[in-house]
């Protein structure tokens, strides 16, 4: 099975041959068609490889699975437990409370703000203090 890197390679190979046989074409180049190959295909090559980086490091952040942890106060009937953790999508039976009482997605942060979330939490007039009794306004049912 031929790579990624390995495609790109030969298809920049190909091109600098491709480039290099219309420069000899050229009557003042002539006597230069090794040193056209060599360069064209080295430029050719280079680019090829860092467009095939690129490729790959896009690949890996589309790959990468991001985790989630819930911040706010448990709901009705453990629909959803304060710190829940989420590595794809939240299940059905969640999303409906999502629309209902929207702070809910805004306690949801990557696992890595968690210290920063919980702070922010216990710290009087914050966004996220506000939003957490949103949330426990919404389990008692006032909202």
């Amino acid at each position: 099975m031929t790579t990624a890197k390995e495609k790109a390679r030969l298809q920049a190979e190909q091109e600098a041959l491709e480039a290099a046989t219309a420069e000899t074409a050229a009557p003042e180049t002539v006597g230069n068609t090794d040193k056209a190959m060599s360069a064209a295909s080295i430029i050719a090559v280079a680019a090829a490889a860092q467009e095939v980086e690129k490729t790959d490091d896009e690949i890996r952040k589309e790959e990468e699975v991001t985790s989630v942890i819930y911040c706010g106060p448990s709901l009705k009937n453990n629909a959803m437990r304060q710190y829940d953790i989420f590595t794809s999508d939240v299940p059905i039976h969640v999303k409906e409370h999502l629309e209902r009482c929207p702070p809910i997605n805004a306690l949801m942060v990557p696992v890595g703000q968690l210290n920063q979330c919980v702070t922010n939490i216990s710290t009087q007039g914050t966004a996220e203090q506000v939003m957490f009794e949103q949330i426990q306004a919404y389990v008692r049912g006032e909202q």
